[in-house]
């Protein structure tokens, strides 16, 4: 078993690590460019831009419907037969693009009641996103084909990093050339999706040649049936995912109008800087099925435990760096973005404990007790849905962030439970509430330190950071000396 541990730990450290650096500079990127877009077209136009998003991820749910996530999980399941996997995802691209051709005639048959429904008032633009959809489709299932094969790190940078620099080229030539910004905004995305789509194609075209012919090439009835059941219960638990990601920006948009959609979207910007930390355990997820098909769950919860705390110990000093710097980051963005600071705190409570507590959905979902995920997620939607109806016709976006905040600690609460009844996985201990207590303290000197300290604003960002890292980590080496220092050994290893 120890071998079996260190053999997973190496693989998922050595792997988070590349992950991580391409996520840094993916994400900074793609927040150069919202910022750039945020300056650009303003809280009403950015709000109109945001909306076209949304719809395109809702339709993309449908498209896909779920075979993506599915793909990470049974891959790794037959990686000794080439020829299978391959045939598993020739059918899988079958599949999306019937249903994404179905979708794109209802997009256009319906295109009226569609637009008036999410407040679109460009039908030349309406019309451009059912190719977007194609063409995001595509990328979707190749993407959960290559995260399966275990290849996070080239999966990360196509997107966000490859794809941000390409839009960024993209809408400064077409702002230049059309010198309107919002169709510059969505002409850089059907481009820069494009050329990402043909630069998959032609490495997975590349890796089919190099497979090796074994006898198991087929993919029988019963396995498909399984399959596709498995990919529909994810995609119930992705579907209702985005309608409570989605939900809080339509029903805005409805009562408040796009300007206060681009406040809150802003906002919500920043809330990858805390996501960013957990994202990279995205290559956990083949690794969580593997453990769990060969029963090694002690293995599983142990590496779940430096998941979590490594999230916590990066996570932490941002989440309070945002807090102190709330206002000046929203300036950012342009003058009309700085009403958000009161939004901008509360959505960083649900988005921290997402974050803060580990892939704890995922875990249910790698696993055999998706359904129970299922479940959890409808009680969300419902939560969620209720609680922005009730609250944005009173509050605006506040209500939306108060809304969202509650649903994701909510769930994160429900999910820590079920993974401790079903699968006896539990990777907390009080060295997690240390790194949270030091998160506290560092609070309160930045809250002391700020006022007194009057240098470049960036420059004072930096320092903050640095200050926060410093007090959050070297009480968690003092204090917990004995678990750094086993958490530091699994690191150098590789």
């Amino acid at each position: 078993m120890l071998k079996e541990f260190e053999s997973n730990i190496k693989f998922v450290m050595k792997n988070v690590s590349a992950v991580f650096i391409l996520k840094i500079i993916g994400t900074g990127l793609l927040f150069i460019f919202q910022v750039i877009l945020g300056n650009r077209l303003g809280a009403n136009y950015y709000g109109q831009f945001t909306i076209y998003t949304t719809l395109l991820n809702i339709f993309l749910l449908v498209t896909v419907f779920g075979i993506d996530s599915t793909l990470i999980r049974y891959i790794p399941r037959i990686k000794q037969d080439d020829r299978l996997r391959v045939t598993l995802l020739k059918k899988s691209l079958f599949k999306v693009l019937t249903v994404t051709i179905i979708v794109v005639l209802f997009m256009y048959i319906f295109r009226w009641p569609i637009m008036a429904f999410f407040n679109i008032k460009s039908e030349k633009i309406y019309l451009v996103l059912p190719a977007i959809l194609l063409i995001m489709s595509i990328s979707k299932v190749l993407d959960g084909f290559l995260q399966g094969e275990k290849k996070t790190s080239l999966t990360t940078f196509f997107n966000p990093l490859l794809l941000t620099v390409i839009k960024l080229t993209v809408f400064f030539i077409a702002a230049f050339l059309i010198n309107r910004n919002l169709e510059a905004a969505v002409i850089s995305v059907i481009v820069s999706e494009g050329i990402l789509l043909i630069i998959r194609i032609f490495y997975v075209k590349n890796e089919q040649g190099n497979i090796v012919k074994t006898c198991e090439s087929t993919f029988t009835k019963k396995e498909n049936t399984k399959f596709m059941k498995y990919s529909l219960s994810l995609f119930a638990i992705l579907s209702l995912g985005t309608m409570v990601s989605s939900v809080d920006k339509i029903i805005i948009n409805a009562y408040m109008g796009s300007t206060e959609v681009g406040v809150y979207k802003v906002a919500e910007n920043y809330m990858a800087l805390v996501g960013i930390f957990a994202s990279p355990f995205v290559v956990f997820w083949p690794v969580m099925s593997e453990l769990y098909k060969k029963k090694q769950m002690d293995v599983l919860d142990k590496i779940f435990n430096y998941a979590v705390k490594l999230i916590s110990l990066l996570a932490v000093p941002v989440m309070v760096f945002i807090i102190i710097f709330s206002n000046d980051l929203l300036r950012l963005f342009g003058k009309d973005f700085a009403q958000g600071t009161f939004i901008l705190c509360i959505l960083l409570i649900g988005y921290g404990c997402d974050s803060l507590t580990g892939p704890v959905g995922a875990l249910l979902n790698m696993t055999d007790y998706a359904k129970y995920n299922l479940m959890d997620t409808i009680i969300l939607a419902v939560v969620d849905i209720s609680l922005n109806l009730v609250l944005v016709p009173r509050m605006g976006a506040i209500g939306a962030a108060i809304a969202t905040a509650v649903s994701l600690v909510s769930i994160n609460i429900i999910n820590i439970i079920q993974n401790r009844i079903l699968l006896k996985v539990f990777p907390y201990d009080k060295n997690n509430l240390l790194i949270i207590f030091m998160g506290a303290i560092a609070y309160l000197v930045d809250k002391l330190l700020y006022p007194m300290i009057n240098i470049n604003i960036l420059v004072k960002m930096i320092v903050f950071v640095l200050i926060n890292y410093v007090i959050v980590m070297g009480a968690y080496l003092l204090i917990a000396k004995p678990d750094f220092k086993g958490f530091m050994k699994s690191i150098k290893s590789n």
